[in-house]
C-alpha cells in the first residue's frame, strides 16, 4: 500500500506540474486557491495509502492520529519543494528561484509570496530540511513500527 500512496503521490505532482506548465506556456493565470483545492482532493488517496500501510495503523488512535500528521506534513513540504524546483527548472530559472515574471493578471501564489520575503536561502532551506527530516522520521517509523 505504501508504494501505491507513492506513487499517487507522484501522479498528482506530475499532473500539477503539467497543467501549470502548459498554462505558463499558453499565459493563461492559475487561480491558486481553487487549483489548491483540488490538489488537495487528489492528494487524499496517497494519505489514505501510506497512513493505511503504515504498520502502526490501528483505526482511530493516537498512532493513527501522528502518522496522519507526519504524512500530511510530509506531503505538502515535499510537494511544495518538488513542484517549486522542477516547474522553475521547467520555465528556464535555476531551481531556487523566487522571482515573479507574471503577465499582468497574473499572480503569485499566497506561498510563493512568503517564501519571497522570506528569501531563497531560509525558502529552501526549510523546503529540504523540512523534506529530509519527514521522510526520516516516516522512514524510522516504518522500520521501528512506531508512531512518529
Amino acid at each position: 500500500m505504501i508504494g501505491w500512496g507513492v506513487i499517487s503521490f507522484f501522479l498528482v505532482l506530475a499532473g500539477k506540474l503539467f497543467i501549470d506548465y502548459r498554462k505558463f506556456l499558453r499565459r493563461e493565470p492559475v487561480n491558486h486557491k481553487k487549483e489548491w483545492l483540488v490538489c488537495a482532493a487528489l492528494s487524499i488517496p496517497s494519505v489514505v495509502l501510506l497512513v493505511v500501510g503504515h504498520p502502526a495503523y490501528s483505526g482511530v488512535s493516537w498512532p493513527t492520529f501522528w502518522i496522519t500528521i507526519c504524512v500530511v506534513l510530509l506531503e505538502m513540504v515535499l510537494f511544495w519543494f518538488l513542484f517549486d524546483g522542477i516547474y522553475n527548472v521547467l520555465r528556464g530559472q535555476k531551481w531556487n528561484f523566487l522571482g515573479s515574471f507574471n503577465d499582468p493578471g497574473h499572480e503569485d501564489s499566497d506561498l510563493d509570496k512568503v517564501a519571497q520575503i522570506m528569501g531563497a536561502e531560509l525558502s529552501q532551506f526549510i523546503k529540504i530540511v523540512g523534506s529530509a527530516v519527514l521522510i526520516i522520521v516516516y522512514v524510522l517509523s516504518l522500520i521501528k513500527n512506531i508512531q512518529p
